[in-house]
């Protein structure tokens, strides 16, 4: 799937409410976020959530619960000799289970011929010249002979994803702070020291800072911070992934 566009609709009271446009209520700390905010939560910052769906739990958030309630909460500090540092490093790739596979461009205009033969279109047929010299391999600007999915897509692609977090504090005070970067890049080839232009493929860089203070004031009463900061520096092609492959599918070979 293409870098960026994986995020999940969260749907609880069942099938009736899709047509609705409404998804579920998503509560973090307390406040409300949309879901592509929670997409973009680090798993790690995570305590617990849970799911409200009948119309008894449901009643304190009124209209806007009445699609369910999720309720989100991030981890806290603890009373600890010693705080505790995670460090976390992941790596993916992702490559496509199948691929198209293409004729030359020699056999496709041979092939392109018999067609126009047997059902009498009335299309230009291809030259037997032209045919021989395509596979012969001649001057390629002639000749082309092109691969288009080849042309424009890699193998594989590949993501890493970095996580730091520490977790401490005392009987007063305690603390929890996470730093989360994830890069992701798509499919298409880098052609820009081919052509002298720039680097058309997918490139996400996600930064997510989480940090949460809790200070006892007294027996009484505690203040609390917290703080979830969510960056995203995108870059992509002027024409999406799928308009992308559909032309590599549709456009000939001898082009």
């Amino acid at each position: 799937c293409t870098p960026g566009a994986d995020g999940a609709n969260f749907w609880i009271r069942g099938k009736s409410t899709f047509g609705s446009g409404t998804g579920a209520l998503i509560v973090l700390d307390g406040v409300e976020i949309s879901s592509s905010e929670l997409n973009a939560l680090d798993p790690e910052v995570i305590e617990s959530f849970s799911i409200l769906k009948d119309a008894t739990a449901t009643a304190l958030y009124g209209t806007r619960g009445a699609n369910g309630v999720m309720i989100v909460t991030t981890k806290s500090g603890m009373n600890l000799d010693k705080p505790i540092i995670n460090f976390r490093m992941e790596a993916q790739m992702s490559q496509p289970t199948s691929t198209p596979k293409f004729v030359d461009g020699a056999t496709y205009m041979e092939l392109f011929n018999e067609a126009v033969n047997n059902d009498n279109s009335g299309d230009v047929l291809y030259s037997q010249d032209r045919i021989d010299g395509t596979r012969a391999g001649l001057n390629p600007y002639i000749y082309p002979n092109v691969n288009w999915y080849d042309e424009l897509f890699k193998d594989a692609s590949y993501s890493e994803k970095f996580n730091f977090n520490i977790r401490g504090g005392g009987k007063r005070v305690d603390y929890f702070s996470s730093i989360s970067v994830n890069h992701e890049s798509g499919m298409l080839k880098n052609r820009s020291k081919d052509f002298f232009s720039y680097n058309n493929n997918i490139e996400i860089m996600r930064y997510n800072f989480q940090n949460n203070i809790n200070a006892k004031l007294s027996n009484s009463s505690k203040l609390s911070l917290r703080l979830n900061v969510q960056l995203r520096d995108m870059t992509t092609p002027n024409q999406g992934v799928g308009a992308i492959f559909n032309n590599a599918m549709n456009t000939s070979p001898v082009e």
